[in-house]
Formats: structure tokens, sequence, C-alpha cells
């Protein structure tokens, strides 16, 4: 089974600023390896992901798929070993008032080509916009992972 978890770099941030997101996916088996493991993250709304920021274990890596559903396909992970994944985001002003859901998912297959999937969802984003004269977000780096 995989286990994902997920975390923000800012506690508090107002509109017009950059988030990172750090998504660390762990193999908890130590006998087998998962294969065609991708990664999907749901934005919120008002949140822009930023071309050319995603990096893989500290490396460049390539742009997800999609605009707000985000997806990266980062191969196979290894039995005991983890792979971090980082990108940016934009809070921009159509991010709505109240709360915001972040959720991230990680699918794979193991050897033998069974599916499986796994899940976080967590209250990553509150967001409160005082848009007659200045806009501010909070960003609330919180996260609840689960191996299922």
């Amino acid at each position: 089974p995989l286990r994902i978890t997920k975390s923000a770099n800012h506690e508090i941030a107002e509109i017009g600023d950059y988030i990172v997101y750090t998504v660390e996916v762990k193999n908890v088996s130590e006998e087998m390896a998962a294969h065609d493991v991708t990664v999907i993250d749901n934005l919120p709304q008002g949140f822009r992901y930023l071309k050319k920021s995603s990096t893989l274990d500290g490396d460049d890596f390539a742009d997800p798929e999609q605009d707000t559903v985000l997806q990266w396909h980062i191969g196979t992970l290894a039995p005991a070993s983890t792979r971090t994944l980082t990108y940016r985001t934009l809070i921009s002003i159509d991010a709505p008032l109240g709360n915001g859901i972040n959720s991230a998912l990680v699918s794979a297959k193991s050897p033998g080509g069974n599916n499986g999937s796994w899940s976080n969802s967590w209250r990553a984003l509150d967001v409160w916009a005082e848009r007659a004269d200045s806009s501010r977000a909070r960003a609330v780096s919180k996260y609840s992972s689960s191996c299922v």
C-alpha cells in the first residue's frame, strides 16, 4: 500500500501570493513495488497551478495534465521508498470566501497488475477575502492521510 501526505508552505497568504505544496508518496510495503504511480491533486477554486513549477525529488519535472485537477505520472515506486513532489500555485482573485477543500490521491498498480488507490482529503485552505479594500486569504497547512 501507499501513503500520501500533503502540506503547504504558508499558514497565511494574501490573494496574489504563491503557495508551495509538497506531496509525499511513500510505499509502505517492504516487499512489493508499486507501478504506474499517479498523483492526482484537486485544486480549490481560485488556485492556479504555475507552469514549470513541478519538481520530483528536487529535480525539475513535467507539468501535470489538466489545470485544476492536476495529474503527475511518477512511475514505479520501489519497496519502502518515498517520492516527494512539489509545485507552486497562485491564489487568484476568484478564490471564494470561506473554506476551500484541497485533496490529493495516489493510484498505482501492483506487480500483478491490480489497481489500487489511496487518498487524503484535508482542509487545506480557509480563504477570507475583503475585496473592497484589501484581499486576504489564509492557507492552513493541515493534512490527514489515510492508507487504504
